[in-house]
């Protein structure tokens, strides 16, 4: 069991000796302390006032905030144990010499110990009176498995070279706030790494965990306080499911594979482990199954079949397009999928198109089944092609098979709240962007290139997730993601898939 402590201490030397000291000898009790350090009152109020804690120690002596000199007449740590007997935390007072006022004032307070720093042995009744004090502690609230849900929100603007962080509970209070030390270089470096991974190359796994690495080093390993703060919320819910990762992001980071994170001890991805997703930064729309109130809306779902093939010429570059065997498989089975069950998921309308109607090109056909809706779920599936100067493309089929911007593509179907992108390459950041610029609530997609058979499979675990178990788009994500990893530990395809919302 995790107990969290809050130590107030002038020198650091001494705060890390102290902190050493607590977290070995209660770790052989079996019991985890997790503990952050202020140096004076004003900062440490701060932090009580924001999160909770099960233990304040302090210096009977410390500033009464970072500019102010030190008043020793003034007990500042004393009083600082008065102001928070009313939350009920158990508290101990380390002090060089003890005073008769001050052996009066601690004695007045509840639940609070006096230390004598210096005297032999020192730190082993320091440790004691912890053990003691953490036995008076008032327990944290102990959410549910379903109904409380932490979320941890990474919030990342390279524009501004600036990464911050926002970590808040939800089902009882919690919120920190602060900002993450990045070292420039790294992100560079882990640009050129996401996109090794891609390759065709037998170790792309290894390289992965190589990004997870670097990422967990520079926003976990590298920010002290963020780690503290993110272990405790992870503590408080009481498994890693409950805590939502999302990375809110602009497009210069969007290359990055930042969903390979790893946890603080290196060895398992977060993304395996709770829902990791991303967020465009400027983003206003609502996704699907966003709130109870929009659910009860009949869901009106678009399915766009667009088995394309053969060599095009794409604004000068010839590329060529192999046939997708799975395409009308797939798309089929969802259309099937979501008729049988209309009435138990409230499906309204469902419009599923192969070709366009006569007289007409795909894409105008898809835009007048639009017109005057709003389209809550869009599965496309079909090739995609990406060029670094021009941008992102969709081919439509026809005649002349219609080669169709990511932009217009997203400008046609008008602000859906869900698109499925069932296509190798769909998610490099002009497809991702231009969707989430036009205000899609979410859109699903793939980094790397997939298979034709596992994408197929990817879909219906998907799908199934959505709306017979989790209801809820990123824990749906998850378990996907879960689920294809069991199946398909050498293949990418677990790795592959972004969810933007």
């Amino acid at each position: 069991m995790s107990r969290y402590a809050l130590l107030v201490c002038r020198d650091l030397d001494l705060a890390n000796v102290i902190q050493d000291r607590l977290q070995d000898g209660l770790s052989r009790s079996g019991n985890a302390l997790i503990v952050d350090h202020s140096r004076n009152a004003a900062d440490a109020k701060n932090r009580l006032s924001g999160h909770p804690y099960h233990l304040l120690v302090t210096e009977s002596e410390i500033p009464a905030d970072r500019s102010a000199p030190l008043n020793p007449q003034a007990h500042d740590g004393v009083a600082l144990v008065r102001e928070v007997q009313s939350a009920g935390i158990p508290s101990v007072v380390l002090a060089t010499s003890v005073s008769g006022a001050l052996l009066e004032e601690t004695q007045r307070l509840d639940r609070c110990y006096l230390a004598l720093q210096g005297e032999e042995h020192w730190d082993d009744r320091l440790l004691r009176q912890c053990e003691e004090a953490l036995q008076l502690a008032t327990p944290l609230p102990k959410p549910g498995p379903e109904t409380h849900v932490a979320e941890a929100e990474i919030v990342v603007n390279l524009a501004e070279e600036k990464w911050t962080y926002k970590l808040e509970g939800f089902g009882f209070p919690y919120e920190a706030t602060g900002s993450l030390q990045i070292q420039q270089d790294a992100i560079a470096e882990l640009q050129e790494l996401s996109e090794k991974i891609g390759e065709n190359d037998p170790t792309w796994e290894s390289k992965l965990h190589e990004a997870g690495s670097k990422l967990m080093e520079q926003i976990f390993k590298n920010n002290a306080e963020f780690n503290s703060r993110f272990s405790r919320l992870v503590g408080m819910v009481g498994k890693e499911r409950n805590v939502k990762i999302e990375f809110v992001v602009d497009q210069t980071i969007q290359g990055v594979a930042l969903e390979s994170v790893l946890e603080i001890e290196g060895r398992n991805y977060w993304m395996l482990q709770a829902p990791v997703y991303r967020k465009f930064r400027k983003h206003e729309a609502y996704p699907l199954f966003a709130t109870e109130a929009e659910n009860r809306t009949p869901i009106r779902c678009l399915i766009i079949e667009a088995n394309v093939s053969g060599r095009l010429n794409v604004r000068g570059q010839s590329i060529s397009l192999a046939d997708i065997a799975n395409v009308g498989t797939e798309t089929e089975w969802l259309r099937g999928y979501l008729e049988q069950n209309r009435a138990r998921f409230n499906i309204g309308c469902i419009e599923h198109v192969k070709q366009a109607t006569p007289g007409q090109r795909f894409l105008e056909t898809v835009s007048q089944l639009g017109r005057g809706k709003q389209w809550d779920l869009v599965h496309y599936a079909g090739h995609s092609y990406y060029q670094n100067a021009q941008g992102g493309f969709l081919f439509l089929p026809g005649d002349q098979p219609e080669i169709v911007t990511a932009e217009l593509f997203s400008l046609k179907l008008e602000r859906p709240r869900f698109v499925y992108l069932s296509c190798c390459q769909s998610s490099q950041a002009p497809f991702v962007f231009t969707l989430a610029e036009k205000n899609a609530g979410a859109i699903l997609g793939f980094r790397w290139d997939i298979e034709d058979n596992e994408a197929f499979d990817y879909a219906k675990i998907f799908y199934r997730a959505l709306f017979e178990t989790d209801h809820k788009l990123e824990y749906a994500f998850l378990r996907a993601r879960q689920e294809m990893h069991a199946r398909y530990q050498q293949n990418k395809i677990w790795a592959s898939p972004i969810l933007m919302m």
